[in-house]
């Protein structure tokens, strides 16, 4: 008898009896086959009443709970699965998705380590307990655990997915790409792929691809915040502010607590030179979500704009606590400094903003030429 794994499906039991229980079995599997996984929990649920001894159902009773995010109901089955092979590894990787979904990371590492010592070749618990060592922004031990995932399966989808993530928050866009199409070549692009591989394409400065692939995101649900927020910054960028405009709006209308949303305005109204109102929306946005780098440099652009330096100041220092030495924040750190008449200050911020510089030869250009122009020092 197949089981499920996690959301990977199992063979459906043949059977020439007519055990209504074997049935509505089958049917659970049809359903999850289908993406029904409601349907799924309720027909295996009925398998398991009539059959209340058949770990098999229980098994992919709990896979199907938790596809359907319900970890918790899953773990319940998953205990009553186990009365017939607790060593499964099978069994124990389910049991670490279950834990994932329950936000019990170090619960979940332990099955997973336990379902791979006992089959190290387990595919599904290499994925996983990549995925885990991902969010936990342990790289490089997750990517060495997914690629040994492709070295098993190669069309393993989730685990191209997987890498590309990785790719794409350790600033390697190019080779996110690579994965990203690696993962759609079965003709599925679930929405997590095709957000990946729309930051990656923002990455590369590709921004009309960025832009069509928050639509294909948009076109299986009109109202998906993070892709309306998405598409709202390329068009942006891309200097269409009233279709950008609309979409931050929408966005605000669905989830009134998008800091995105609120930045996106920002950044209209301080292109607009209306600078008051930058400052509140790039306010709004930092109450949302303080750790906000280009939030805190919006704000100092435009209270610089609105004539309060000072203020300016305080806002790029902030974002420099936020962020680090990032030469912009340090660059226009030192434009506020020389505004109010403090030129050492200011040369101290450029020549920082010139040792954490990398290879943007315009930026370093007007460092230096604001450099040039500060009085000599005493």
């Amino acid at each position: 008898m197949r089981r499920l794994m996690g959301a990977v499906l199992c063979t459906a039991l043949v059977c020439g009896c007519q055990d209504l229980a074997i049935q509505y079995y089958n049917r659970g599997i049809d359903a999850f086959e289908a993406g029904d996984t409601l349907g799924a929990v309720e027909w295996f649920r009925r398998s398991v009443a009539l059959r209340p001894s058949d770990a098999d159902a229980h098994f992919n009773l709990a896979a199907a709970l938790i596809a359907a995010g319900r970890p918790a109901q899953a773990l319940e089955e998953l205990d009553r699965a186990a009365e017939s092979d607790p060593d499964d590894p099978a069994l124990h990787t389910n049991l670490a998705e279950a834990y994932r979904a329950l936000g019990r990371p170090a619960a979940a590492r332990s099955e997973y380590r336990y379902a791979l010592a006992r089959d190290p070749e387990r595919v599904e618990a290499l994925v996983g307990y990549g995925e885990l060592l991902a969010a936990e922004e342990r790289w490089e031990q997750a990517e060495s655990v997914l690629v040994r995932a492709l070295q098993l399966r190669p069309s393993e989808r989730t685990a191209h997915e997987a890498l590309g993530w990785i790719c794409v928050d350790t600033g390697r866009p190019t080779e996110a790409t690579h994965y990203f199409r690696r993962a759609m070549e079965d003709g599925r692009a679930t929405r997590r792929t095709l957000l990946g591989a729309a930051r990656a394409w923002h990455a590369l400065g590709d921004l009309p691809r960025a832009a069509d692939t928050y639509r294909r995101i948009l076109r299986m649900n009109a109202d998906d915040v993070e892709a309306l927020a998405g598409l709202g910054g390329e068009l942006l960028a891309m200097g269409q502010t009233g279709p950008a405009r609309r979409r931050f709006q929408r966005v605000l209308a669905l989830r009134p607590e998008s800091a995105d949303a609120h930045a996106g305005l920002g950044r209209i109204a301080l292109a607009q030179g209306h600078f008051a109102e930058a400052a509140s929306r790039f306010r709004r946005a930092l109450q949302i979500r303080r750790a906000d780098r280009d939030a805190w440099l919006g704000l100092g652009e435009a209270l610089e704009g609105g004539g309060l330096p000072d203020e300016a100041i305080q806002a790029y220092r902030t974002a420099l606590e936020v962020s680090g030495d990032d030469p912009l924040l340090l660059y226009r750190l030192a434009q506020a400094y020389a505004q109010v008449n403090e030129p050492e200050r200011a040369r101290v911020a450029l020549e920082s903003a010139l040792a954490a510089l990398g290879h943007d030869v315009e930026l370093e250009h007007r460092i230096r030429t604001l450099l040039r122009a500060l009085p000599p020092s005493p």
